[in-house]
């Protein structure tokens, strides 16, 4: 199962969100720490917050526009960099909610819906909310991230997981399936569909399961899920 699992607090002096003299944005170095959290191996990647390109009809407004969308990707990265410790500890509920030290995973979500940051808080909302077991709240949080690739295929798979744990497979191995096939990370597309196969069979319908154990036989054999898919192949066509 795809199931969520190293911030240092920084100062909260105004310091610590100023840009750096190298012109470098200080929410970088923030956005590097916090990304270690995803859950899936993306320790191996840099899951940065991003500056989408906005097509305005003017330069004044070109120009405003992308000082705004820098000030707001500063201001939640240094948000989420504050309330991350508590979510690395497993204290979940004060993730959620924050405290007089920090913003709730909530309301930083809520504040920055529809930008990168909005996504990056909705998925770790998610995550925490999977966590207390408030499955009902983790599919709202995690149907509210946006756009594609290894963020919303993550999210697919944290849905997947809320309807594994509500014993709605066949949901649960569709949703698994779709984070498989919608991934750019090579080392968790062979996990995703492990856990639609499992979900498939969990389902009644070991046909569908037999033909994505196939796949990772055919597509991963040498990863550990292709290796195990071969003695699922076996086992499956014993009884089909």
């Amino acid at each position: 199962m795809a199931n969520s699992q190293e911030v240092s607090q920084t100062s909260t002096s105004k310091k610590a969100k100023e840009p750096s003299k190298n012109g470098v944005d200080s929410s970088i170095n923030v956005e590097m720490k916090w990304a270690e959290f995803v859950h899936f191996a993306e320790k191996n990647q840099n899951l940065l917050i991003g500056i989408g390109v906005i097509v305005l009809l003017s330069i004044a407004g070109f120009v405003y526009w992308n000082y705004r969308i820098d000030s707001i990707k500063d201001d939640a990265a240094y948000e989420l960099e504050k309330v991350m410790p508590f979510y690395k500890n497993s204290d979940f509920k004060t993730a959620i909610s924050g405290d007089s030290t920090a913003k709730g995973l909530s309301e930083i979500a809520e504040k920055y819906t529809g930008t990168p940051a909005g996504n990056q808080a909705y998925y770790f909302l998610g995550n925490a909310y999977l966590q207390t077991g408030d499955y009902k709240s983790a599919l709202t949080a995690f149907g509210k991230v946006s756009g594609s690739g290894l963020l919303t295929s993550a999210a697919s798979a944290g849905e997947a997981t809320c309807y594994e744990q509500e014993k709605n497979y066949a949901k649960a191995a569709k949703l698994f399936y779709t984070a498989a096939k919608e991934t750019p990370n090579d080392a968790l597309a062979p996990i995703y569909f492990t856990d639609a196969a499992r979900n498939y069979e969990l389902a009644g319908d070991k046909s569908e399961a037999l033909k994505i154990y196939q796949l990772l036989v055919k597509d991963y054999s040498k990863t550990n899920q292709g290796r195990e898919a071969e003695k699922a192949v076996a086992r499956l066509k014993s009884v089909l």
